[in-house]
């Protein structure tokens, strides 16, 4: 909760609006990224595609990022900027769902064949092709966000569905909007020296919404896809230590992600809930 009432008042935006809850919530998204992008640290998915070792945690960092300067953007109450990159983070969390999905099935596909042709994660790593693109070739099919649908239907179909729903409770247009000017009212949302302050806090409570929703669907598709990145340290370190590891800590959750799970799926989503805590390949509470 913001008390400084120097920092309140040379803003001038208010106590409602340093006190909302965006504040808490943008600051805790971006130490779950920074864990994740430690957590997923020397994972070898990808390294026969790319020969890059943890490619995916400097995806993780970059979102980390993302996520901080969304924080900064939004301090200084520049929100039609803020809900730009909002717009960004729901393509980043579009862009890694889809990657890993793809670098899963190339991989297996190296494993049984001894190779893997046109690998289109190699290519994109290497900023040799867009991940959704075009025919670069006249023989060679587009890839498209039709393409990522189908491709997260046949991973897991129910998990498709129950974010689809989620994606039906919460429109992007707001996003859409401030990135390209739609209304007068997004040049607004820019400007401290006059301004609504209604506004501004209605603007906080939709930021609030989609990135509820972005963080739902993002938490959902990690576990799904890499559910050890959201594992406990304590099993690994008991070995490290050389002593004998706790009953059954290596499915003990760690505390970050817990802690996500508790402020922003339990409290947005009651399906994705159940669905996540029968998955069940670690213990959360």
């Amino acid at each position: 909760m913001m008390k400084d009432k120097m920092i309140i008042n040379a803003r001038g935006l208010g106590y409602d609006y340093y006190n909302h809850k965006i504040f808490a919530m943008l600051s805790d998204l971006e130490s779950f990224y920074g864990f994740l992008s430690d957590s997923s640290f020397g994972n070898v998915d990808g390294l026969f595609l790319t020969q890059k070792i943890s490619y995916q945690n400097k995806i993780y960092a970059s979102m980390q990022g993302s996520i901080e300067s969304i924080k900064i953007l939004v301090y200084i109450g520049r929100l039609n900027d803020a809900f730009a990159l909002v717009r960004k983070y729901y393509d980043a969390v579009d862009t890694d769902i889809y990657q890993s999905i793809l670098t899963k099935e190339e991989e297996k596909d190296f494993l049984d064949y001894g190779a893997s042709k046109n690998s289109v994660i190699s290519a994109w790593t290497y900023a040799q092709e867009h991940l959704y693109d075009k025919p670069s070739k006249k023989n060679k099919p587009p890839r498209t966000y039709e393409d990522k649908n189908r491709a997260l239907k046949e991973l897991d179909n129910d998990l498709f569905k129950i974010t689809s729903d989620i994606k039906k409770k919460q429109s992007k247009d707001i996003c859409n909007d401030n990135m390209h000017y739609n209304s007068w009212d997004n040049f607004v949302l820019n400007v401290n020296e006059s301004f609504d302050s209604t506004n501004k806090i209605n603007a906080l409570n939709e930021m609030f919404e989609n990135i509820s929703m972005v963080i739902c669907c993002h938490f959902s598709y990690i576990y799904r896809l890499h559910p050890e990145y959201y594992s406990s340290s304590d099993y690994g370190d008991a070995l490290d230590m050389g002593i004998s590891p706790e009953a059954d800590s290596q499915y003990w959750v760690a505390p970050i992600v817990q802690d996500i799970f508790d402020k922003y799926i339990k409290t947005y989503s009651k399906q994705l809930t159940t669905y996540i805590l029968n998955i069940k390949s670690i213990n959360f509470q």
